[in-house]
């Protein structure tokens, strides 16, 4: 029966209470229970964990969790692959030192190398900077000569641009010939290729003139380009090289690929200046032709080739000439002009 709605309810038992009773349900339980070993208990966890059971009492619900935690066993697969893991670093050592030699057991095998070294090791082989729509590369530019008619021929899916920059730069070699050291029947019956590497990849644009016309040089002069140095720029039949784009992309890209030299169009020295923070460990040449470019690049052509025959002072006016000189009248007035018969 239910108590009237007026009467009395009990007092609650204060907490201290609560928790003994709940102590002493408890242990009753587990003396009732029978032993794990005769039967399965349904408290038991995968892992060996035994969670005591919760007592309830009038005033509320007071849970008690104890859980009895085991080591994980050895042979679980979190510990087996704890236990195969190699460690890199020997037990007991206070100090490792780590070599360029050891890298390779650490870190594995060479992800990317280096072919600039490689590629420019012989003749016809120069290193030039491009643009691209990804940012800046640096590009091979490899010539050779056959038996020919004196044809030009280019590969590597080069644009209109480039193949104009190349006829240009084979006819401003032709000129400057004797000035390199380099034969003028060198040209005669002979074919010209000049490929472009990496065919599957469109190329145009006026920046690799520079980088044709130093690998034509040195091609015919037989002299193999410095490996650490990169060019870019357009030239001129009169030997000029004019500013490009895409100065701070193209000096990343050598400098990424272990370049020494950048060598750049002399009005191409505000562009490097903008550049923040400016690039370290790659010096910076600017040049206003292709004679300063040779200079750099393939010194052993400079070398050989003849001394530049300087054109002659003119005479200061009124000064004797050396004919004048030579016949003894200097310093006489000159002769009047004939006079002519009426």
């Amino acid at each position: 029966p239910m108590p009237p709605e007026n009467a009395a309810r009990p007092a609650a038992l204060p907490e201290a209470q609560l928790a003994d009773a709940a102590a002493a349900n408890a242990a009753a339980d587990a003396n009732a229970r029978p032993d794990a070993s005769t039967a399965p208990s349904s408290s038991t966890t995968a892992a060996g964990a035994a969670t005591q059971p919760t007592a309830t009492s009038t005033a509320g619900t007071a849970s008690t969790p104890a859980t009895a935690s085991t080591p994980a066993d050895a042979s679980t697969p979190a510990a087996a692959a704890t236990e195969k893991t190699p460690s890199i670093i020997p037990p007991d050592t206070a100090q490792v030192i780590v070599r360029p030699e050891d890298l390779h057991a650490y870190l594995g095998p060479t992800a990317f190398e280096s072919e600039v070294a490689l590629r420019t090791a012989s003749p016809g082989v120069a290193t030039g900077l491009a643009y691209t729509s990804v940012g800046g590369d640096i590009m091979f530019v490899e010539a050779s000569r056959m038996a020919g008619k004196g044809r030009l021929t280019l590969t590597g899916q080069i644009g209109r641009v480039m193949r104009e920059s190349a006829q240009a730069a084979l006819s401003l070699l032709k000129s400057r010939s004797p000035d390199l050291g380099i034969p003028v029947d060198a040209f005669l019956n002979v074919d010209v290729h000049v490929h472009v590497p990496a065919g599957a990849v469109p190329k145009d644009g006026p920046s690799a003139g520079v980088a044709m016309y130093t690998a034509m040089a040195s091609l015919f002069a037989g002299v193999a380009v410095r490996p650490d140095v990169a060019m870019t720029g357009e030239i001129t039949l009169r030997g000029l090289v004019l500013p490009i784009g895409g100065v701070r992309e193209k000096l990343i890209a050598a400098h990424r690929a272990g370049i020494k030299m950048a060598v750049l169009p002399k009005r191409n020295q505000k562009d490097v200046a903008e550049i923040n923070p400016p690039l370290k460990g790659i010096d910076i040449t600017y040049v206003t032709n292709v004679d300063e470019l040779i200079q750099l690049a393939v010194p052993l052509i400079a070398a050989k080739a003849p001394a530049r025959k300087q054109p002659p002072t003119p005479a200061p006016e009124g000064a004797a000439s050396p004919r004048d000189t030579a016949s003894g009248r200097a310093g006489r007035r000159p002769l009047p002009p004939p006079l002519r018969g009426v």
